[in-house]
């Protein structure tokens, strides 16, 4: 019965210490084969530092790691590729200021390539990196940004601070475009799905899969990955809960799978944090908003005095015009 990986985010962590791990890898290699800018947004705990780990470990040629996965034998293991990962929401922003720790998180990449670094501003210093690891590997680079929207979230609450570091990220990040050629793929992950005009101006190469009805799986448990992966839990579940498997079935379902970014409504997924605790703990509770509070948007709830959103519909141009000025509480609910 393997260990359950509760905040377990590096997939070789998670490998090598036998952790419990969905096959995702069929689907991440179709991924990586279809396109080579990539967007995706999706909750809090959904799994999206696992998926960019998964995906830098199998750039990184780590076969050892995939051995019963479904990679294992359809990835080419002969090409690897050098990959720049941004843990955006492990930086400090807040203390140093996005420009200064930029420029700190882009000198300490350097050093793990031996590369010495000399511009002096976030985008001329990346493109510097990249061009750089290109040179000195001869291989393009794999750029993956987890949490591209941190610097923003962190400070919606200063609507002047937040504009600033918009600004700022979206010079940072337009630099990727006219360097495209040294670079093998590219990934963007954040909770919020901001208008591309508003963060990635001049990035509009970037494919959006956040509704994309191939991918609407990629993170999160289907009901059949649930059954099949945590077996052994849900007879401990039936066990201490005496109640029938189907029964716990449709309570499980019930209580934790309510997401869905499919327009036809079919796909629905398990948040992986609330199947987790749930198994982990063999109770019924609320267990993501315990982790994953959404402060500012119940804030927001709160000075409008809107407690009803209940059956609120919207298009999908809603989410085309999502701004930094155009903070609408249901694009806030959503994400």
């Amino acid at each position: 019965m393997k260990n359950l990986p509760l905040g377990v985010q590096h997939f070789d962590k998670l490998i090598e210490r036998g952790y419990l791990y969905v096959d995702k890898t069929q689907l991440i290699c179709q991924l990586l084969g279809q396109y080579e800018s990539v967007f995706l947004a999706r909750p809090r705990r959904f799994g999206k530092s696992l998926l960019l780990s998964t995906i830098a470990q199998l750039y990184a040629g780590r076969k050892d790691l995939f051995a019963g996965l479904w990679a294992e034998e359809h990835w080419d293991w002969s090409t690897t590729h050098p990959v720049l990962h941004f843990y955006m929401d492990q930086i400090d922003f807040a203390a140093k200021g996005v420009q200064r720790a930029l420029l700190d998180e882009l000198y300490n990449l350097g050093r793990k390539f031996e590369i010495k670094l000399e511009e002096e501003q976030p985008g001329s210093r990346l493109r510097e990196l990249i061009e750089k690891v290109r040179q000195k590997t001869g291989k393009r680079v794999v750029v993956l940004f987890d949490e591209y929207d941190k610097p923003l979230l962190d400070v919606l609450h200063k609507p002047e601070e937040a504009e600033e570091n918009r600004r700022l990220l979206s010079d940072f990040y337009s630099i990727l475009k006219p360097i495209g050629n040294n670079i093998q793929f590219l990934m963007f992950t954040g909770i919020s799905k901001f208008s591309h005009v508003s963060v990635f101006s001049k990035l509009n190469q970037l494919k959006d899969i956040t509704f994309n009805e191939d991918y609407v799986v990629l993170t999160g448990y289907t009901q059949d990955e649930l059954e099949s992966n945590f077996e052994e839990y849900l007879r401990k579940a039936q066990e201490k809960l005496k109640m029938d498997r189907q029964a716990l079935l449709s309570q499980i379902k019930h209580w934790y799978n309510g997401y869905t970014w499919d327009w036809t409504l079919k796909q629905y997924v398990y948040n992986p944090v609330s199947a987790m605790n749930f198994f982990a703990d063999r109770e019924f509770k609320n267990h993501w908003f315990a982790t994953g509070t959404p402060e500012f948007l119940i804030q927001q709830m709160k000075n409008r005095a809107l407690f009803n959103v209940e059956l609120t519909e919207v298009s999908e141009l809603a989410f085309e015009s999502y701004t930094l000025q155009n903070m609408e509480i249901t694009m806030l609910l959503f994400q």
